[in-house]
């Protein structure tokens, strides 16, 4: 059996620890991404724009779920929620952040809407439930 000497071990070493440095430090860019399941390790999922405003935000939680599109100044757009409760909504936000359409459905598998004026306030509503 032959010896090994010790420069012949040290190179061999670096080649090895210049191989592994190499691999990680690839760019994280991609141009695609083809998954079949996305586990979420904190409450949500963030989409940003170049520009780092945020544009799309996936979310859950025990109480519930939703989707967050925001609009092109970073502020919430059109939020939809699903809640364990059975509830379901979509609502439209102003360019203040203050809703003023929310369309829905109950509890008890009614439909709603609330329409409000652009501070927020609710001033007609209407559900779908017989009287």
């Amino acid at each position: 059996m032959k010896k090994l000497d010790p420069r012949s071990v040290i190179i061999g070493f670096l080649i090895a620890v210049i191989g592994f440095m190499s691999m990680g430090a690839t760019n994280s860019t991609f141009d695609s991404i083809t998954v079949g399941n996305i586990k979420m390790k904190t409450k949500g999922l963030n989409i940003f724009a170049p520009s780092g405003k945020p544009v799309l935000s996936l979310g859950g939680s025990e109480s519930g779920h939703g989707l967050i599109f925001a609009t092109s100044n970073g502020n919430i757009g059109i939020d939809f929620a699903e809640y364990e409760t059975g509830g379901v909504r979509m609502t439209f936000y102003n360019g203040h952040g203050k809703e003023t359409v929310y369309l829905g459905k109950t509890n008890e598998s009614d439909g709603f809407i609330i329409l409000s004026d652009r501070y927020g306030e609710a001033q007609w509503s209407m559900t779908g439930k017989r009287k």
